[in-house]
Formats: structure tokens, sequence, C-alpha cells
């Protein structure tokens, strides 16, 4: 019950920080993720297209919080614009 209360806590604080799309971008890394740590638990080893997968995935994460940090922070959709 603890780990889901904090996997959810550091989800969405990601979301706060990151925004929803590439929060939920990110969240493709999981099956990688658990992988990568059922090597030294479980003695699992991963295939060539495996690590290239893993690999791609990663990229792919970062090309989402380049491109997040690029755009800069967005307006809030809900609050609206003052002109005095």
């Amino acid at each position: 019950m603890a780990g889901i209360a904090l996997g959810h806590t550091l989800f969405y604080s990601a979301i706060h920080a990151l925004g929803p799309i590439t929060s939920e971008g990110c969240l493709l890394l999981i099956p990688f993720a658990t992988a990568l740590f059922a090597r030294p638990t479980l003695g699992e080893h991963l295939s060539p297209s495996q690590w290239t997968g893993g690999l791609v995935l990663i990229l792919g994460c970062l090309a989402l919080i380049l491109a997040k940090a690029r755009s800069g922070p967005a307006a809030h959709p809900y609050v609206a614009a003052t002109t005095d």
C-alpha cells in the first residue's frame, strides 16, 4: 500500500513539474526499468533488441523533457489574462 501511495505521489509531482504529456511519455520507461532491476535480483538477461528498445525509450523520454524545457512554462489555461 505504501508503494502505491509513494508512486502516485511521485507521479503527481512529475505532472506538476513536467506536465502531463512529458510525464505520461516517460511512464513508458517503467517496463524497461523493471527489467533492469530484475537483472541483479532475479538473474534475468535482456536480449540485444530489448537493450535497443530501452535505449530508444530513454532517448524518447529525454526528447520529451528537452522539448518541454525549450518551450518554457505555458500559461495556465484556466487563469484568465487581465489587462488593466
